[in-house]
């Protein structure tokens, strides 16, 4: 998944944009 949230916490801590 690619959330620019915190959302993608539960599977990659790195997409926050």
């Amino acid at each position: 998944h690619n959330f620019p949230l915190d959302l993608a916490a539960v599977e990659v801590p790195s997409t926050n944009g």
